[in-house]
């Protein structure tokens, strides 16, 4: 605004162009005045008729409190409310973090009700030699009437009276559980507490003994699930077969056989198998091998040679294999198939991924025919399978496996439908990428009509989908299985 101009440019220009409005003068009651014909009101003297006779009454209300105080008291009412709490509310099970002081204050609104003390004052103290992992010993006790009460944080008898090693064996349990479900074991579980400011305090030989238990209690868990799995299996084998399910034969159960490793690349220390149903879905076996034992190498730190020497005589070691870790897979297979007929099984259909090794070791497990024996080698070579397969032996020994008819055992390997049908894509794509144009002289991909990545994924769930459609399992020669290729 320019010196010595009580008007700046803009209101002058506004004034120019005429654009400037006065203002409308306020119509409505001041403020003032509403606040003073308020208090009056509520100041007036009224007249009460009772009877006969005439009452004169000052009726002087309370000062009005804010909404906001309203509404939290209203709802103070309700929730404090009998007919909040019933009988028919569930029982309170399980554990809680409950602050020190408030379940103090708690307890001395509790213990004032009595007769015998209405004037409570209470303490909550702590034994710290007698806490037992998160188990804690507190004791309520009351200034005015002696009163002294025991309460162990952990599960416990309530006529218990003194400090026990066994009332902290239920949460300390649980507390290890948690761990190994969120993966941080013991020093992650003594920051939580350390953040909460609760004491933590547990030896390693306690800890390793809840784990102990926990892994028998798995396994028991475990082992009878599986037996289930397979019962199950086998019920479903002997009704498509036709055969009685009490029946002690051998039971025919299509598989599918992965393994993992503990790290990617080939030097893990630890693998895993698992063998599913196909006909269920669920997990019939699996294997675990490792090439290393922690608790080998614990027992070695902390014992001595003698000692360690005697504790390993007794010692299952786990970390037992000697051999490459991409060997681990095959290792599996050879152990799953090896125990498969003591459950009154055999894994005869193996359904696998498109780089899968396993079926190598374990396709002959069973026993197979001399003429699988004699022509297995021929997969090694393209051109000599081939050439096989043009041969009438090739289509007699086709023949005989499709119908059953062939004294052989032999492991049938079935491709995934969905692995196929990412072959499919990873050769179109491949595709894609390599060729830069057609006969047409127009280029592979980049506008409509083309091989585009929506073509590519069309063309995916397409195949797949042909193949489904014509799938079946009552094809019992090589003609119809001719036929149902080319529907496909």
């Amino acid at each position: 605004m320019p010196k010595g101009k009580r008007s700046g440019v803009k209101q002058r220009v506004l004034k120019k162009s005429g654009s400037v409005k006065k203002r409308k003068a306020f119509k409505g009651i001041p403020k003032q005045k509403k606040k003073a014909e308020n208090a009056a009101k509520r100041r007036r003297v009224e007249i009460t008729f009772v009877g006969e006779d005439d009452v004169v009454s000052e009726q002087i209300p309370e000062p009005l409190a804010s909404v906001s105080s309203r509404k939290l008291q209203e709802s103070d009412d309700e929730s404090g409310s009998d007919e909040s709490i019933s009988a028919e509310m569930p029982v309170a099970e399980g554990y809680r973090f409950v602050h020190m002081e408030s379940l103090r204050e708690f307890l001395e609104r509790v213990h004032s009700v009595s007769q015998d003390c209405p004037s409570a004052s209470i303490r909550l103290v702590e034994s710290g030699c007698d806490r037992y992992g998160l188990s804690s010993s507190l004791y309520a006790v009351c200034g005015n009437c002696g009163m002294k009460e025991f309460l162990a944080t952990g599960y416990h008898n309530t006529n218990d009276t003194l400090p026990r090693s066994n009332q902290g064996k239920d949460i300390n349990r649980r507390i290890v559980y948690a761990s190994y479900e969120m993966g941080v074991g013991k020093e992650g579980i003594a920051k939580l507490c350390e953040v909460l400011n609760m004491p933590f305090s547990m030896a390693k030989l306690t800890w390793y003994n809840h784990e102990d238990m926990l892994f028998e209690a798995h396994q028991d868990v475990v082992l009878a699930m599986l037996e289930k799995n397979r019962e199950e299996a086998r019920k479903i084998a002997f009704e498509e077969d036709g055969v009685d399910k009490n029946d002690t034969t051998l039971a025919e159960v299509p598989v599918s056989f992965d393994g993992t490793w503990s790290k990617r690349g080939f030097t893990a220390n630890h693998g895993i198998s698992f063998l599913i149903s196909a006909s269920t879905g669920k997990v019939l076996d699996y294997e675990c091998i490792s090439k290393v034992c922690n608790m080998c190498f614990q027992k070695k730190a902390t014992l001595s040679e003698e000692e360690f020497d005697a504790w390993q005589e007794q010692h299952a070691c786990d970390g037992n294999y000697g051999g490459s870790s991409p060997s681990m897979e095959l290792e599996a297979a050879k152990r799953i198939w090896g125990r498969s007929q003591d459950y009154n099984l055999r894994y005869k259909y193996m359904i696998c991924d498109g780089d899968s090794k396993s079926y190598s070791v374990i396709w002959n497990f069973y026993g197979v025919c001399d003429l699988c024996n004699k022509n297995e080698e021929l997969h090694k070579s393209p051109k000599e399978y081939e050439k096989w397969q043009k041969t009438e032996e090739y289509k007699e020994w086709d023949n005989t496996h499709l119908t059953g008819t062939a004294n052989c055992n032999r492991v049938i390997k079935l491709d995934c439908i969905g692995h196929v049908q990412k072959r499919l894509g990873k050769a179109l794509y491949e595709f894609q990428r390599s060729a830069s144009k057609l006969e047409d002289g127009k280029p592979v991909k980049g506008r409509q009509g083309r091989l585009t990545k929506t073509a590519i994924e069309k063309l995916k769930k397409y195949y797949g989908k042909a193949i489904r459609n014509n799938v079946t399992r009552d094809i019992s020669s090589a003609e119809e299985r001719n036929i149902a290729v080319k529907n496909m």
